[in-house]
């Protein structure tokens, strides 16, 4: 009898980490910044709905406002840096809409609940605090309904801003405000009103099938590069192998996006070899993606000595 409740129970336990993974390709983590501002902020948005040729993004607006080309990493891709652009943003709301020009393979729209949130629903939010890399779930309960604003028994950590609220796997909120021990989430039915006046479409029913085959962006334009991933902002760098170099002999940081004040996702030793995939052009310092123990960052020039044959 025991180890029949066991195995039940280690089924449900298969079964919610299974959703929890499937709902974290809906989630991407935001890098953003004002013209001069530092240090860069960071928060947390989720895929609402797709057209073609466009992936389009929900997120607070004061994690973006003032920056007209944020970042976004999408958990289901998180070594890849995309460039996005803000379609609409309503700061009295602290609602936001970005676009992103093309898809990431394994991407998820997630779907509305639109129910009222009731005090004893377990809810879970899901985000990227404390520059987190990966995204983060954290448990919790609503404790009231507040100038339509859903309360939350939980101080969520910065970086929580604009991720959404989920019941079960489906969206009832997106998380906008923290203070005094609680947080605070706009409800579905809010955020639905605003995206559909805006004329984005929302999923309300769950179908299970949101996956998005890949299928390659168009190809670039000079008007249109300032909406394009920043994978399509440079030539790929074939066969072009680099050494880390440094004047002081320090370890050199490599960064999740190519500014200065990006997180830094690992130190490597001068003398390290790394593969250039591609560079960031037009950027005074310039910058390099590489790869490295099946990673992804970002790189000063004047920290990396170029191999022969490489684009300089």
């Amino acid at each position: 009898m025991h180890a029949y409740v066991l195995i039940i129970t280690l089924i449900g336990l298969s079964r919610q980490a299974a959703a929890q993974q499937e709902a974290a390709n809906g989630v991407v983590k935001i890098l953003a910044s004002e013209m001069g501002d530092d240090p860069q902020r960071e928060g947390s948005g989720f895929v609402v709905a797709f057209e073609p040729g466009l992936t389009f993004i929900a997120t607070a607006a004061h994690v973006v406002e003032g920056d007209p080309r944020p970042r976004v990493i999408f958990a289901a891709a998180p070594h890849q840096i995309y460039e996005a652009t803000p379609v609409q943003l309503a700061s009295d709301s602290d609602v936001a809409v970005l676009k992103i020009v093309g898809f990431v393979p394994g991407t998820i729209v997630l779907p509305f609940d639109e129910r009222p949130v009731e005090p004893a629903d377990p809810l879970q939010a899901i985000g990227f605090p404390r520059r987190a890399l990966q995204p983060r779930w954290s448990t919790m309960a609503a404790s009231s309904n507040e100038g339509g604003k859903i309360v939350l028994d939980e101080e969520l950590a910065e970086g929580h801003s604009g991720g959404p609220l989920l019941r079960g796997g489906w969206v009832v909120g997106m998380v906008n405000t923290t203070e005094q021990s609680y947080s605070f989430a706009l409800p579905t039915a809010f955020l639905r009103d605003i995206l559909e006046s805006w004329k984005i479409p929302v999923k309300k029913k769950r179908t299970q099938k949101y996956v998005v085959p890949y299928e390659p962006p168009p190809a670039p334009s000079s008007s249109a590069l300032g909406t394009l991933p920043m994978s399509q902002l440079a030539p790929r760098e074939s066969g072009c192998v680099g050494v880390i170099k440094s004047l002081t002999g320090a370890n050199q940081p490599v960064r999740i996006a190519a500014v200065t004040n990006a997180t830094v996702l690992r130190y490597l030793p001068v003398g390290t070899r790394v593969a250039v995939v591609e560079s960031f052009p037009n950027s005074a310092p310039k910058w390099y993606r590489v790869s490295f123990e099946n990673m992804e960052g970002w790189i000063e020039g004047d920290q990396l000595e170029l191999g022969q044959g490489c684009m300089r």
